[in-house]
């Protein structure tokens, strides 16, 4: 199914066929308050957010997909685990959830992750201590 297909490619660090699945005007929402989060408008911003995940190698598994409604209102929706292991071997992160995606003509307008993210806590630190930016301000605003 395409859907895998997309994410097997993301998972390699190819994260412009994901890219190119969105309208040039969608908007991505990740909730929380983790490196990860914010609304992300647009393919410039979501370019930036696809790249971090792919560079950061996140392991990503579909284990179910959805989809209903007509070309010009599709709903889908994708059940999903994730993790990442640190250079070392120890698993630093694992989680489930859900991501809904709205489609027009198979171009997605909305993106929006549903997961456990206090989860993100100890990535973010792993990343931090490897000097990735934006968790280090992660970091920096949860200890304050």
């Amino acid at each position: 199914m395409w859907v895998r297909r997309l994410f097997a490619a993301l998972r390699r660090g190819n994260y412009k066929p994901m890219l190119a699945t969105f309208a040039d005007d969608a908007v991505f929402r990740f909730p929380g308050d983790s490196s990860w989060s914010g609304v992300y408008r647009g393919r410039e911003e979501i370019e930036r957010w696809l790249r971090r995940f792919a560079d950061v190698r996140m392991r990503f598994e579909v284990l179910e997909v959805a989809v209903g409604g007509p070309p010009w209102n599709m709903s889908i929706f994708t059940r999903f685990t994730d993790s990442w292991t640190a250079p070392d071997g120890t698993i630093v992160y694992e989680n489930e959830g859900v991501l809904f995606d709205r489609a027009r003509w198979m171009k997605i307008v909305y993106h929006e992750a549903s997961e456990d993210t206090r989860r993100t806590v100890p990535l973010d630190d792993a990343l931090a201590a490897q000097g990735d930016e934006l968790a280090i301000a992660a970091v920096a605003r949860r200890s304050q």
